[in-house]
């Protein structure tokens, strides 16, 4: 589990430094290997698409693109406890969000998970996670919005290239495209290919 803020497990419940420990990881990569330090993206399902949201708002100087499947900015523990939401980032990141409407984990239109994990987690709508990377990367205009296959895309596109996408699916929290859950209490969208969307994007913005 990643510390999320409002989510998730142990990670969640202890504290532990998530922020930190991605920082550490991208400074050895950066010193162990030739990588471009100035192309660097993160991808995350679930838990892991909130802290990949988590991170790159908290450390923007660092990360040119995201692809988040299943998440979102924020929420609270429980309806008792405050709202908690990523950090407005300091540069302009592009980030992809892809989601099922018929979630019943990080529930699409916001509030109660009706999974079998953290039922008394609230989340953030999809909608707030993308308006918040539009307000943060300069309230981005829509540029194309279409559906194919039953997949609904939405592009939002700055002048600086800039992009913030939305890809609503359907068939549930799993990696869209993926076949067989694990667990397989946890149904998988059977389009689009989420993989395929998450290199292409980075190949666009970061890569």
């Amino acid at each position: 589990t990643w510390n999320a803020m409002h989510c998730c497990g142990v990670g969640h419940s202890t504290n532990v430094d998530d922020v930190g420990f991605l920082f550490d990881l991208i400074a050895k990569m950066r010193r162990d290997y030739p990588i471009d330090a100035t192309h660097i993206g993160l991808v995350g399902h679930s838990n892991g698409a909130m802290m990949a949201q988590r991170f790159a708002a908290t450390h923007s100087e660092l990360i040119v693109s995201v692809t988040a499947v299943a998440g979102t900015i924020g929420g609270q523990e429980d309806r008792f406890s405050p709202k908690l939401q990523v950090p407005e980032p300091t540069q302009p990141v592009s980030v992809q969000i892809i989601n099922a409407y018929d979630d019943p984990i990080v529930t699409y239109y916001g509030g109660p998970n009706r999974g079998p994990y953290e039922r008394n987690r609230l989340d953030t709508p999809v909608r707030d996670s993308v308006d918040f990377w539009r307000n943060a990367n300069g309230a981005l205009e829509q540029t194309g919005a279409w559906s194919e296959n039953g997949v609904d895309y939405e592009t939002y596109r700055a002048v600086d290239g800039t992009e913030v996408d939305l890809v609503s699916t359907n068939g549930g929290h799993g990696w869209p495209g993926s076949g067989q859950p694990i667990p397989k209490i946890v149904k998988v969208p059977p389009t689009p290919d989420a993989t395929a969307l998450a290199v292409q994007f980075f190949l666009d913005h970061g890569g």
